[in-house]
């Protein structure tokens, strides 16, 4: 039997344990908006990325970066219409590869999403704190990441719909911001706020392009959300995959207007250097120059708003991945009950707010600088995850049309192959630049990654693997 969209109804439990919701296009890619966190990215990141990657050719890394991600969700979309069900990297690898690589596969995106929820949980409370210590309010980014925690965990708890009612605004304002100060500064420069170095092959290609590629590609995390919410989507035939597809192409152009306009501003010859000293602020100067100290202000708060609204973006994605887990019994199946009023998976948002605030809380209660050791490498780990997890989602997407001969080269074949190309590259240069990532040289920290390689293996010989 099948719902209008085409998608059968038997992939879909039925009655009262059914979490359900009323997500339209536009809500699922808001969602996914906001795990992606664009103004975090241009604010936050991108200094990084100016300073230790390749400095004005950053644009160009970003444009690459978008392309292969635009690829990928175009043969991404395309598995999301021909293999209906939820549990999303779940589904679609134990389609094509056997339940076994499915539950591996599910308990490491799982470990990733909980290590970036804890990675923003820690840098939401010391952004605050910072913008609160310039208004002489002294709190403490300790108590403001335990509190960061506790708004999640309510939300979190909540039918998705009230999420994505609650981050509408939050994701509007943030490309507000954005499109303002690229407006600003086309008035200030004119056509040279879009200078060609930006792009330009010599300036592209050369040091630092592996990391600020890394960075591009990290920045794009969350795209592959949008197959969690088939349950509670209103129409998920039609509507995930064109969420997905949008979500893709609006934030790649916010991206490279954004950062090439900051290029412009501050000048290809100087915007390494200048990076290497503002650092944090780097972004931020570029406001106050080009939009005023107000404007400037603003956008520091903002970037707070942003790093919740990316929180409890991912925060959603790792509960139904717990849902989803225990529903095929490799968690507790007790993990799947679902709110009688709310719909929600209540349990499994209450287990991932209890991890996420132990390896918040933990830390700080050792007297460990979470910030400075928890924060660069949760967010190395959760990327290094995804990151390979879209890859092996490329390579299935690859074998599923090539089994079932489909003729459309493109949709099927060369665009998945393109993404996929491209994703194993990224694999291998976030491994070869995650000390960078860490901003360590312990064997300890930078040997992390193999958690997750244990945990994939964890889950090809576990019985809820069968």
């Amino acid at each position: 039997m099948n719902d209008p969209t085409g998608f059968p109804m038997d992939d879909y439990p039925a009655g009262p344990a059914t979490i359900r919701g009323n997500l339209t296009t536009s809500s699922i890619a808001l969602l996914i908006v906001a795990a992606a966190a664009p103004l975090g990215v241009v604010v936050g990141a991108a200094p990084v990325a100016f300073m230790l990657g390749n400095g004005p050719g950053l644009v160009g890394a970003f444009l690459l970066s978008g392309l292969v991600v635009l690829c990928f969700a175009v043969g991404y979309s395309a598995l999301i219409r021909d293999l209906p069900g939820a549990g999303a990297f779940f589904n679609y690898l134990s389609v094509v590869f056997g339940r076994r690589v499915g539950t591996g596969s599910a308990l490491v995106a799982l470990a990733s999403y909980l290590m970036l929820s804890t990675a923003l949980a820690v840098g939401g409370g010391y952004f605050v704190d910072l913008v609160l210590g310039s208004m002489n309010v002294h709190i403490g980014w300790k108590l403001l990441s335990l509190c960061f925690v506790l708004a999640v965990a309510i939300l979190g708890r909540s039918n998705v719909d009230l999420a994505a009612r609650f981050l509408v605004p939050l994701v509007l304002a943030e490309f507000g911001i954005i499109l303002l100060l690229a407006i600003s500064i086309v008035s200030h420069k004119g056509l040279a706020a879009f200078p060609y170095e930006g792009i330009a092959p010599a300036f592209v290609f050369t040091k630092g392009f592996g990391f600020a590629v890394v960075t591009g590609l990290s920045s794009f995390i969350g795209i592959e959300s949008a197959a969690l919410y088939v349950l509670e989507a209103r129409d998920p035939g039609k509507a995930i995959p064109r969420a997905t597809l949008g979500a893709v192409i609006v934030i790649g152009i916010a991206y490279l207007i954004a950062i090439w306009a900051i290029v412009g501003d501050i000048g290809a010859r100087s915007i390494q250097a200048l990076a290497t000293k503002e650092q944090g602020e780097l972004v931020i100067n570029v406001f106050r120059r080009n939009t005023g100290e107000a404007v400037a202000d603003l956008t520091a708060v903002m970037l707070c708003s942003s790093i919740f609204a990316c929180y409890l973006a991912l925060h959603n994605a790792a509960t139904r991945y717990v849902f989803t887990l225990a529903e095929h019994g490799t968690l507790p199946r007790a993990l799947a009950v679902v709110h009688p009023e709310r719909r929600s998976p209540s349990r499994a948002s209450l287990l991932v707010t209890v991890c996420v605030a132990l390896t918040v809380g933990l830390p700080i209660l050792c007297n460990v600088d979470a910030y400075s050791v928890l924060y660069p490498v949760s967010t190395a780990l959760g990327t290094v995850g995804i990151i390979t997890l879209q890859a092996g989602v490329a390579i299935a997407t690859v074998i599923h049309f090539r089994r079932k001969r489909d003729p459309r080269m493109w949709v099927s074949f060369v665009y998945p192959a393109i993404g996929t190309l491209g994703l194993l590259a990224a694999a291998w240069l976030i491994t070869d630049n995650y000390h960078i990532l860490t901003n360590s040289h312990s064997v300890l920290v930078n040997g992390t990654p193999l958690v997750l390689v244990a945990l994939f293996f964890y889950g090809i010989l576990t019985p809820g693997s069968k």
